[in-house]
């Protein structure tokens, strides 16, 4: 598979936070595990499920909503 550069603009103190949170990983990390997010996120919208969140006790539950996904909830799951 080849292999493809992407170069990015990021608030310095956005992706720093998040390292930080993420255990002081690298930016490089950061960004494979948000696209490895973005396309399990993508995958399991294709197949018709929704992405949950909620508290410990399973209430207050909110649903994540992303132009990106009503995108492909329009039929463009390939």
């Amino acid at each position: 598979m080849r292999k493809q550069e992407i170069r990015i603009s990021v608030d310095e103190c956005f992706i720093k936070d998040l390292q930080k949170r993420l255990g002081g990983i690298s930016s490089v990390e950061v960004m494979r595990a948000a696209f490895t997010l973005l396309g399990w996120v993508g995958k399991e919208t294709c197949r018709g499920r929704v992405i949950l969140s909620s508290n410990q006790r399973g209430t207050s539950v909110k649903r994540l909503k992303m132009p990106e996904l009503d995108f492909l909830l329009r039929g463009q799951c390939a």
